[in-house]
């Protein structure tokens, strides 16, 4: 383990503010450009954690609100996705947020073809899946916290990389914002 890291013991009791001296969480902070891991009193974890408190560094968007969708049927060719999201628009965005944190959701079934597909957030590659000729389906679904550019612009794009020529299975490309984070 390198020296500037603090290994982390998990346990599965209850957390409660009255047992900080017994449990020590943890979480990965930048300091002077390097990340270190650093200890959180439960309070402060509870409070982060907790939806309903004002202190909370995430803000949870419930309905999630879908940045990209398409989900094409049997038979259909996939095309190339290129689009932006301006996070601006997005439920309770404010410009405290430094982050945000998305669902990638990415799916196929097989058909003739063989193909590979790929999802990126400016420019990032984030899912990946294959669907390998007449072998079944493959799926994804990732979460991720992505810093908000100084253009609160995402571009999201899904490419396919052809492997063998044939016909196209059903596929999915979804990508849901979860979370706004301070």
């Amino acid at each position: 383990m390198p020296d500037d890291m603090i290994p982390v013991e998990w346990t599965s009791e209850d957390v409660t503010t009255d047992n900080d001296d017994e449990f020590g969480f943890a979480m990965w902070g930048l300091v002077d450009g390097k990340y270190v891991l650093k200890k959180l009193t439960n309070a402060a974890f509870l409070a982060m954690i907790d939806r309903s408190s004002t202190s909370s560094t995430f803000t949870h968007l419930r309905p999630r609100p879908s940045m990209y969708l398409r989900a094409l049927p049997n038979g259909s060719p996939f095309t190339t996705v290129n689009s932006n999201y301006d996070l601006t628009a997005a439920p309770n965005y404010d410009a405290k947020y430094s982050s945000f944190l998305v669902s990638v959701n990415l799916a196929c079934l097989s058909n003739t073809r063989d193909y590979e597909l790929y999802v990126l957030l400016d420019g990032e590659e984030y899912a990946r899946i294959k669907s390998n000729a007449g072998t079944g389906a493959d799926r994804v679904l990732n979460q991720v916290i992505i810093p908000i550019p100084a253009s609160k612009q995402i571009n999201i794009q899904a490419i396919e990389m052809t492997v063998a020529a044939g016909t196209y299975g059903a596929t999915t490309v979804g990508v849901t914002l979860d979370a706004f984070i301070v």
